[in-house]
């Protein structure tokens, strides 16, 4: 599978109809996706530059979405991680550009030219920032981290 892969999905039952045919018999599936506690809403690209560069065509699922799907799959266990620690982990990560920031900015504009690695640094810098501060409000309590284990029924 992939890192951040169900956050840019739709058609859940084809997905999980498709996932369940790569798994044993016995096989698991551990999904692990950022998500809302109570409402799931799809990301539009008309939304700003932030939807369009991270989140294009993404979902930002509800704790209990992927429980409407069990046809090929069965939920075992789920959970809710406060995002606290999401916020916490960006701005690890911000950390880390700032740290590297003259060797990241380099590779940037060689790859992508001056202007375009310029804006496309300073896009993850905000886009850290504001993730930080996103899944850190209210206590971390509206936006977390979903956690679920399926089993291939």
């Amino acid at each position: 599978m992939s890192i951040e892969m169900f956050e840019h999905m739709k058609a859940y039952p084809t997905l999980f109809a498709k996932v369940s045919t790569w798994l044993a018999p016995k096989g698991l599936l551990f999904i692990h996706v950022f998500c809302h506690r109570d409402s799931p809403y799809h990301f539009e690209e008309n939304d700003g530059w932030m939807s369009k560069t991270f989140f294009s065509g993404g979902t930002m699922p509800s704790l209990d979405l992927f429980t409407y799907f069990q046809r090929d799959l069965t939920l075992l266990h789920s959970s809710f991680l406060d995002g606290t620690h999401y916020g916490r982990t960006s701005e690890a990560w911000l950390a880390l550009q700032d740290k590297n920031a003259t060797q990241g900015m380099r590779v940037l504009c060689d790859a992508m030219g001056e202007e375009e690695g310029r804006k496309s640094f300073f896009r993850f810098r905000v886009f850290f920032l504001a993730v930080a501060e996103f899944f850190a409000l209210d206590g971390g309590e509206s936006w977390g981290i979903g956690k679920y284990l399926f089993e291939k029924r």
